[in-house]
């Protein structure tokens, strides 16, 4: 629970003997936006505390005979009796949303006064996070397979705080803006982005701090699909893995549905085995630990923390917000910000080709019509599926009437299914050169065809010549169908769906889009 934290003027004996806030230093760097990582360099001096041989003394809310001291630059300051812990997970269908959520930490409107367009915002294009190391892990996916990504974000806070009014701009940041020049143009380009590179894009207002598990799985679409299992189920059944890890094992989903479901699914040990591909951020306290290792000390993990958090949640401005209205440093740091923020952006082209259409979602995702055969996502509802056409060539020595050459047709059967020529009449060597078009088909080890060759007869029953039969194999297969001196040649085009591979198009196959 929030603390209401009580504060008094120390002496200056006390103020030299007390110890600054936990995580005071925090707010005196600034943010880049894009990256959503600490600038190098220190925008605010948050060491001076003393005015008048006074300062604020803030009383720790678990040791009552502990005070700390607050810097001059920070107000209402608070903290928590004991940390408060969220857990956030999200199924996300494109970096741009990872992008998004990894920008989500900004509680304000980050664009203000910085002209950025709306249309720049939204949909297929990212701007905050654009180039943070979880967006380019999930960018780089792009070009593998159809991905979905997850994203699990636990924080354990304790304190909150405010910018006051009574900052001072560090000296390093001083000088820096008096040595810049005035207008921003293409001779002074180098020296804004130099500033924008070590200064950040924005400064802190408010935040809280504490510690911070965030984490991305990228999960092959079609292959969790293939699995049995569903985006849901492993994003739960993940967020039961980690919230057993640093809060402690007891919890009833993972023992009685994501165990079992592990086993039946994907014949591993645990979901974080069998959906490995991830990058992982641990912000606070000593974050050495083995997430995967109940034994290994995640809770003094999260007590660590509160000695030495990190920014979790924050508010932001521009940095040219400093600087003083009538300067006309003020307008061209605007503008150099924006173009930095815009050039940094993270743009997706979307087009959906064949059968497939925009998703509705403002994500830059193709959806299918679901059908017996593909699920929204494109994906192949089932192993084994493949689409077959058969070529029938031409037959030879036919012999199946004693007083005329033979009236023939071809059928095709397979997996209840069936299918046949047109008849060639007075013909013993036959050329049909014809199609016939099953569609999607399943196949399997144990599933055969059967062809045949039969007399068309208009007076009798007609007269099976020639039959044989075959088990289906993905590929092209030219084949022949032979009995005594009759023989049918024919071809079987067989192509796994989408996504399937292998012999009988039971393998998972990842594809680029």
């Amino acid at each position: 629970l929030l603390h209401t934290v009580t504060c008094k003027q120390g002496t200056k004996t006390q103020c030299l003997k007390a110890s600054f806030v936990p995580g005071h230093n925090l707010p005196a760097r600034g943010i880049d936006i894009v990256t959503m990582k600490s600038a190098g360099n220190i925008l605010f001096n948050t060491q001076q505390y003393m005015k008048n041989n006074t300062c604020k003394l803030c009383q720790d809310s678990q040791d009552k005979d502990k005070w700390w001291k607050l810097p001059r630059a920070l107000e209402q300051w608070n903290m928590q009796s004991s940390c408060r812990r969220t857990m956030v997970s999200k199924v996300l269908q494109s970096p741009v949303l990872v992008a998004k959520e990894v920008a989500s930490r900004v509680q304000n409107d980050w664009t203000n006064d910085l002209n950025l367009t709306c249309t720049e915002l939204q949909g297929n294009v990212a701007m905050a996070g654009a180039q943070s190391k979880m967006v380019q892990f999930a960018f780089e996916k792009l070009h593998l397979d159809k991905y979905t990504f997850l994203s699990h974000k636990f924080e354990c806070e304790y304190y909150s705080f405010q910018m006051s009014r009574h900052w001072n701009l560090s000296p390093h940041f001083l000088k820096a803006l008096v040595q810049l020049p005035n207008y921003y143009n293409s001779r002074s380009n180098v020296q804004y982005q130099q500033l924008i590179a070590s200064y950040g894009t924005h400064y802190i207002t408010d935040a809280t701090m504490g510690g911070q598990l965030q984490e991305v799985t990228a999960l092959r679409t079609c292959e969790v699909a293939l699995s049995d299992s569903t985006m849901q189920l492993v994003k739960d059944c993940r967020e039961a893995e980690i919230m057993a890890a640093v809060v402690g094992p007891n919890n009833t989903m993972l023992s009685q549905i994501c165990v079992p479901s592990t086993r039946k699914y994907i014949y591993v040990g645990n979901f974080h085995q069998g959906f490995n591909e991830r990058f992982r951020e641990v912000a606070g306290g000593n974050a050495m630990f083995d997430l995967h290792n109940h034994l290994s000390g995640e809770n003094k993990w999260l007590k660590s923390t509160e000695k030495d958090p990190a920014l979790l949640n924050y508010s932001l401005m521009p940095i040219h917000t400093l600087i003083n209205s009538r300067s006309p440093k003020r307008e061209s740091l605007r503008i150099a910000l924006s173009e930095y923020i815009k050039k940094r952006s993270l743009k997706i082209e979307c087009p959906c080709s064949g059968n497939t259409y925009p998703s509705q979602r403002e994500d830059c995702s193709c959806s299918c019509s679901p059908s017996k055969y593909t699920n929204s996502d494109c994906c192949p509802t089932r192993k084994g599926l493949a689409k077959l056409i058969i070529e029938i060539r031409s037959a030879t020595g036919l012999n199946g009437d004693y007083f005329s050459s033979t009236d023939s047709y071809v059928n095709f059967y397979f997996n209840g299914y069936e299918k046949e020529t047109e008849t060639i009449f007075d013909n013993d060597d036959p050329m049909w050169n014809e199609t016939l078009d099953f569609g999607m088909v399943e196949l399997g080890p144990l599933k055969k065809y059967t062809i045949e060759v039969w007399d068309e007869d208009i007076t009798t029953d007609n007269d099976l010549l020639l039959t044989c039969k075959g088990i289906l194999k993905a590929g092209n297969n030219k084949m022949s169908c032979q009995y005594s001196d009759m023989q049918l040649v024919y071809t079987l085009y067989t192509t796994c769906a989408p996504y399937l591979g292998g012999e009988y198009c039971d393998e998972y196959i990842p594809s680029s889009p």
